[in-house]
């Protein structure tokens, strides 16, 4: 199979710095998109990279080397995020292809995205490991509602959160004129799949369309940082034994490679591709995702939803209209109350700085996001304090939240000094007895002369 390739990646017009990496060197092309703060996504993302580009190729086997591979990469991440010991642990995506001679092998965490431009229909080859993606496969919320809910960043699979992590892989057989790919959210985010589509349809040369989607991507916002690695398959993969162990498997035509990128999505068939999600070796196995509902029974649902809120608006008319109206403003006044409230309570066994509102405020649980974990455990702090974490202690900035959080360590320091300083001035003191009273000389005042 032969290829030609672009590659770019840009910092976007909102972002100070870039925590996105990428590879693109055949036959192996990868895209990382780094979480957990400046230098800390950075560091994750580039650690992630090099460890694929270090790896040993498996020709005997792509599909179990992209695999191993992914998951060699969320150890070393993770080993590097205990080593650093910060508050919010690092983190990353990430999306590897293997280019060999006969398909291609994909091996992904997170929600950057792999795409294949087929017959100039452009699908997504990968699912995307976040929260509202996992609500759309459930039916609870549509694609469009997706794209703009205002938890759409929130991601529930990445390299180096835990000690181990389910990996998707996956093979997919090319053909001639097929484009593949690989790309962050920062592109998804600010292009449409039909804009995106129409740029790998129409720009030819692989590199000059991966600049036209940043420039695209940095056109409608800018606001994340922006990667894309477009691989053009040139010929018809070859469908025989794979070469020897060690072998590059790919041979390059024209080569391209450079930094600033980023990609899109549609739907339409593929010649063949099959596709796994397994966990690595060593990784504990997950259950298995709950079951869709058919999406013609969330149109009837809907479609039932919409005649009965009808109906109410008949019956009710102007008293429905005027408690709908005060309703709505509450929930407004909530969503920005929510939106610029912080608090600090407990993640597991650590004090952890939370975005939203405590639970016991309103009386009921309401969407929070995790800002950061920090070191101090929850064990270390007083009962009462314990009591007060647990209802969630709210704060009216981060800044606040993580000067709560500097106190609450400050308190557990104090109190170990103390506590030490009492002993050792216990073990220092020694028991002296009174001196004897001695009561002072009491002046006498002579008795007065009769007359």
């Amino acid at each position: 199979m032969k290829v030609r390739f672009g590659a770019h990646t840009d910092t976007g017009r909102v972002r100070d710095h870039n925590e996105d990496t990428l590879l693109a060197r055949p036959p192996v092309f990868a895209v990382a998109d780094g979480m957990g703060g400046h230098e800390a996504g950075e560091v994750a993302s580039s650690l992630a990279v090099a460890t694929v580009e270090s790896a040993d190729l498996d020709a005997a086997d792509p599909e179990n080397w992209v695999g191993h591979v992914v998951d060699s990469a969320n150890t070393a991440v993770f080993a590097k995020g205990a080593q650093r010991g910060g508050a919010l642990r690092m983190g990353t995506t990430l999306t590897v292809a293997y280019t060999a001679p006969d398909a291609i092998y994909l091996g992904h965490v997170g929600d950057s995205r792999a795409y294949m431009l087929h017959d100039g229909r452009l699908r997504q080859l990968t699912d995307d490991h976040s929260l509202v993606a996992e609500w759309v496969r459930q039916g609870r919320i549509t694609a469009e509602e997706a794209a703009v809910h205002p938890q759409r960043s929130v991601i529930t699979r990445a390299l180096g959160i835990d000690d181990a992590v389910e990996i998707d892989t996956m093979r997919v057989v090319p053909v001639a004129g097929d484009r593949l790919l690989l790309c962050s959210d920062g592109l998804t985010g600010c292009v449409s799949d039909a804009d995106i589509a129409a740029t790998l349809r129409d720009v030819a040369d692989p590199d000059d369309a991966a600049r036209k989607l940043i420039e695209l991507a940095n056109a409608g916002g800018g606001d994340d940082n922006i990667t894309a690695v477009i691989v053009d398959v040139v010929d018809d993969p070859v469908p025989s034994s794979p070469p020897p162990l060690g072998d590059a498997p790919t041979e390059v035509v024209p080569t391209v490679a450079d930094d600033d990128t980023d990609v899109g999505r549609e739907t339409e068939a593929m010649p063949v591709v099959a596709a796994t999600s397994v966990p690595s070796p060593a990784v504990i196995e997950h259950p298995p995702p709950p079951e869709r509902e058919p999406p013609a029974a969330v149109r009837k649902h809907r479609r039932r939803e919409e005649h009965e809120a009808s109906r109410f608006w008949v019956r009710f008319t102007i008293w429905a209209a005027v408690f709908l109206v005060l309703v709505i403003g509450g929930w407004v006044a909530v969503a920005w109350f929510t939106s610029t409230s912080y608090y600090v309570g407990t993640d597991g066994d650590v004090v952890a700085v939370y975005k939203g509102i405590p639970s016991s405020v309103f009386g009921s649980a309401v969407d929070d996001e995790l800002v950061e974990r920090s070191p101090l455990r929850v064990d270390q702090l007083p009962e009462k304090t314990r009591e007060d974490l647990d209802e969630g202690i709210k704060a009216d900035s981060r800044e606040e939240a993580e000067r709560i959080v500097a106190g609450l360590a400050s308190q557990v320091l104090t109190t170990s000094t103390t506590s030490s300083t009492t002993t050792t001035a216990a073990i220092a003191t020694t028991t002296v007895p009174p001196a004897a009273a001695t009561a002072p000389p009491v002046a006498q005042t002579p008795a007065p002369i009769p007359p």
